[in-house]
């Protein structure tokens, strides 16, 4: 009876520590607010790139990154001028968004967790 109270602490610390400690990712949400179709987004974090052919008007999809260093969201689409927003550093984790909107405006709201 003991081993398996032990056992059962054992595990329960482990998945504790599981998920209190940062995994170093960094999940960004994008979303096109925009009425018009976003071709050829690519959204980079230290080289490591998502790329998405395209995206709908008043759609989302998500990209994951391994986050290696300190950088921002270097954000390239359309042909347009590469933008970096936003910072991200190792050791947290983050859940961001990015809103591309109308008038080719980016807005990036990041959430350290």
């Amino acid at each position: 009876m003991m081993k398996l109270i032990l056992s059962s602490l054992f595990i329960i610390i482990l998945l504790l520590i599981y998920l209190i400690v940062p995994k170093n990712t960094a999940v960004l949400t994008i979303i096109n607010s925009s009425d018009l179709i976003v071709t050829n987004l690519e959204v980079s974090i230290r080289g490591e790139p998502c790329i998405k052919s395209q995206l709908l008007p008043q759609k989302s999809t998500k990209c994951t990154f391994k986050i290696n260093g300190d950088a921002g969201y270097k954000i390239l689409w359309d042909g347009k001028k590469a933008e970096e927003l936003g910072y991200v550093t190792n050791s947290m984790d983050f859940r961001d968004r990015l809103t591309i909107y109308n008038n080719g405006k980016l807005d990036l709201e990041s959430v350290a967790l």
